[in-house]
């Protein structure tokens, strides 16, 4: 799936990296006519401009407290170009320059932390390429579930009938099979959360290029130039430095947890059919392993219905029936793990990550502003 560049902050990285600097900003970030460098720098010189109007006013009455306190804001306006200054340079070019194949060296299945050139990744494509591994797992795993559903349903609807003289019985032994499937809309149940949680994930990826860089982050810093909306600015810039910085970096250690684990998972779905008896991994090669071809099923049911008619051993019979339906049953407990390495990428980490992100927002938040209250917030998930 091709990564939209507009989203994950990624095309400010290849604009960094690959063109001019200093059309950078102006180009990719966006209000009032893609300027709000411009119109942040004309606010801080505003600004400035003002207090040396009032620090020569102070100068010329002699009045100490006048030029302190425009002293103090001289400081503030000074520290807001730094601000402006870390975040752009420190911040955005060295998340976009940051090298991560370190994480990668010791995968036996290969760095990927490379590209196919074997150039490095930036953060923000690594995330891109997380989240869009996960999601094709994710129909992956869907599929067989389903896949499964349908098989159990199949079997357990097989029907013996006997009426020699047009009266007699018809029996389903495998009826109770089908109890099974309660235990699958329970594993579907915590898939269709962890899958509704990923979408969220993605999604606040977007908000975090769009909103924070284009509108969040602009506007914090025209706001902390003037005194009266310092602290208000203050609080929107610790915001999108916690967003833009810590946010993605808690995604890329997921990556580096939950990769290697998921990529044994989608290699155990595609080769493995646990339905026909199959463990992980184990006939790779035959040709009935496609969750796409739902015929073979029906096609070991006859040729058993057939080996019962000229088997004169019953034990025989009886051994390769239980063989089959335990097949199908296994089935179940071998989801059991890719299910369980779904959730927690898409549940049990993300929960992680919201925690060090509220607490990485209140700290930032009161560092530069007025802190966020998240209490309530945090009690709520």
């Amino acid at each position: 799936m091709p990564i939209d560049p507009n989203l994950y902050a990624g095309q400010v990285c290849k604009d960094l990296l690959v063109g001019n600097p200093n059309d950078t900003f102006p180009t990719v970030f966006g209000i009032l006519g893609n300027i709000w460098l411009e119109l942040s720098a004309v606010a801080l010189l505003s600004s400035l401009f003002i207090l040396t109007l009032v620090y020569i006013l102070a100068n010329f009455l002699r009045n100490q407290t006048l030029m302190a306190w425009t002293k103090f804001e001289l400081y503030q306006i000074l520290g807001t170009a730094v601000v402006v200054l870390f975040t752009m340079l420190a911040i955005i070019t060295g998340m976009c320059t940051f090298d991560l194949t370190f994480l990668g060296e010791n995968d036996p299945a290969g760095n990927h932390y490379l590209d196919s050139s074997g150039q490095k990744k930036d953060m923000y494509e690594i995330v891109a390429d997380y989240f869009n591994y996960i999601e094709q797992v994710g129909y992956l795993l869907f599929g067989y579930l389903m896949w499964v559903v349908k098989q159990i349903n199949f079997i357990a609807k097989i029907m013996w009938t006997s009426s020699p003289l047009g009266v007699g019985s018809s029996e389903s032994p495998l009826e109770s099979l089908s109890q099974l499937n309660n235990l699958m809309f329970i594993m579907v149940s915590g898939y269709v959360i962890s899958f509704l949680l990923l979408q969220l994930q993605m999604r606040m990826m977007e908000y975090l290029a769009i909103a924070v860089l284009y509108f969040i982050f602009p506007f914090g810093i025209f706001f902390r130039s003037f005194e009266p909306t310092r602290l208000f600015g203050g609080t929107l810039i610790g915001l999108s430095i916690s967003f833009f910085l810590f946010y993605p970096i808690t995604i890329v250690f997921n990556d580096y947890i939950i990769y290697s684990h998921l990529t044994l998972t989608e290699k155990e779905l595609t080769n493995t059919n646990p339905a026909l008896g199959e463990t992980p991994l184990q006939n790779a090669a035959d040709p009935h392993n496609q969750l796409n071809n739902n015929e073979e099923t029906a096609d070991m049911v006859t040729n058993e219905l057939e080996l019962q008619v000229n088997t004169i051993d019953k034990s025989v019979v009886k051994a390769r029936w239980e063989g089959f339906v335990s097949g199908v049953s296994g089935a179940i407990f071998f989801l059991f793990k890719p299910l369980l390495l779904y959730f927690i990428a898409a549940v049990v980490l993300p929960v992680i990550n919201f925690i060090v992100l509220v607490e990485t927002t209140k700290g930032i938040t009161k560092l530069f502003g007025e802190e966020i209250d998240v209490t309530n917030l945090t009690r709520l998930i």
